[in-house]
């Protein structure tokens, strides 16, 4: 199954109803090559794309972390 939440509220619930067989990905890239090579077999796929806030990251010197 996949799904593409919009808020991470949701994602923390699919995370939980789903178990152990949900996964989330964030670009595709690593968990797709995982999947062709059968490293890893999800029973869920959680999208992260349409997560508001989820979609950069930040970093100050000064400050350290956002």
């Amino acid at each position: 199954d996949y799904f593409a939440p919009e808020g991470v509220e949701e994602v923390c619930r699919l995370l939980r109803e789903r178990g152990d067989g949900g996964m989330v990905m964030a670009g595709g890239t690593d968990l797709l090559v995982k999947i062709r090579h059968r490293l890893v077999r999800p029973k869920t796929v959680i999208g992260l794309k349409k997560v508001r806030g989820l979609n950069q990251i930040s970093f100050d010197k000064k400050k350290g972390s956002p």
